[in-house]
């Protein structure tokens, strides 16, 4: 899919005409030009061939079928992988890449063993909301829509593929389309980003928020920092990425998000049997988290071949999780516990890797 090139292939059209090109890809979900039928076919031919609407994947489809995965393969070959998550209430969240691999190398997530490749561009992260509205217009209502009716991608998070605020220009350009009412119009509080604590995209998104008070995404996207660790020891050997950013100086810039923004920050904790998943580790987690508007996300591992030592990492037990969680409620940590989408098809949490 190529959309770069649109509105110069109609700048000698009226004005309306790139109006009506944006809402037949963005409103009515067309996958090719020959379906706006209200341009000319010499002009619909001429954006099929200079700005192709055509995206290149491949789908799983998890058991439960609340989970179906992409591999989108990029025009210049390079593959990543996105997923949709069909929510009981009607919502369909897209969690989306921004990168093509990883540069962090976070020991329990499969994409940082394919390395870093390149940044995703605007268009390249918002093609693959684009791809699961089709998707869904494909196939129809179902049960988990309200009403019966059809709706489209409600929700996005940046949680798939790649660290955000390493390509913080794109992936706030994404940002601003899906919040547009001319695009997607998703509310900026149905939007997230998660980073594994590069303070300068952290303290990047708090002025940016600031500078754009007043306009329609400012303020309100929600940010996720990738914890994981009570400690800088533990968290260094797990996310080398700790070395540079060490865990207090990643607070403290949270502090000063929350601050400017007046925002709660979710705080990602995969459970890793043995590893970080103790009482100490618990009664830990629960002494940094004490804080005003801040509040934990408990996530199980995922295992996958491709992560941990030889693959020996392995999520926590149920008695173990509960003996955890039984902690961070006595100590009154706020906290939630996601629920598992998508592991059957390596499409969970640290999962995603464009393996075959």
């Amino acid at each position: 899919m190529d959309l770069e090139n649109l509105e110069k292939v109609l700048q000698a059209e009226p004005k309306y005409r790139l109006k009506q090109a944006n809402e037949a890809v963005f409103k009515n979900f067309i996958s090719d030009w020959s379906e706006a039928t209200f341009f000319t076919k010499e002009l619909r031919d001429k954006l099929n061939k200079e700005c192709p609407l055509k995206i290149e994947a491949d789908l799983l489809i998890s058991e439960k079928e609340d989970s179906i995965k992409a591999k989108i393969t990029l025009k210049d070959g390079f593959k990543i992988e996105s997923v949709l998550m069909r929510h009981s209430d009607g919502r369909n969240t897209v969690c989306v890449s921004c990168q093509v691999g990883c540069p962090l190398g976070c020991l329990f997530c499969a994409t940082g063993k394919m390395g870093f490749k390149r940044n995703l561009t605007t268009n390249e992260i918002v093609e693959q909301a684009i791809f699961f509205n089709r998707y869904l217009k494909k196939i129809g209502p179902s049960d988990r829509s309200r009403e019966g009716l059809f709706h489209g991608v409600t929700n996005v998070t940046f949680m798939g593929m790649g660290e955000p605020f390493l390509n913080y220009d794109n992936v706030w350009g994404a940002v601003k389309i899906f919040n547009d009412y001319k695009y997607f119009n998703i509310g900026v509080r149905s939007i997230s980003i998660s980073t594994a604590g590069i303070i300068e995209g952290i303290k990047k998104l708090s002025e940016g928020l600031s500078r754009e008070a007043g306009s329609r995404h400012a303020g309100h996207v929600n940010l996720a920092i990738s914890l994981h660790a009570p400690n800088d020891k533990l968290r260094r050997e797990l996310m080398p990425i700790d070395k540079k950013y060490p865990l207090q100086d990643v607070l403290k810039a949270v502090d000063e998000y929350i601050k400017e923004t007046n925002r709660k920050v979710m705080f990602e904790y995969v459970l890793i049997k043995g590893v970080n998943d103790s009482d100490n580790n618990a009664k830990e987690l629960a002494k940094i988290m004490d804080r005003k508007l801040y509040f934990v996300n408990l996530i199980l591992y995922n295992k996958t071949p491709q992560t941990g030592q030889a693959g020996s990492f392995e999520p926590s037990d149920t008695k173990r999780v509960q003996a955890f969680r039984a902690i961070l409620e006595k100590l009154k940590i706020r906290y939630t516990q996601r629920y598992r989408f998508g592991d059957d098809i390596q499409a969970a949490c640290g999962q995603f890797a464009t393996s075959k």
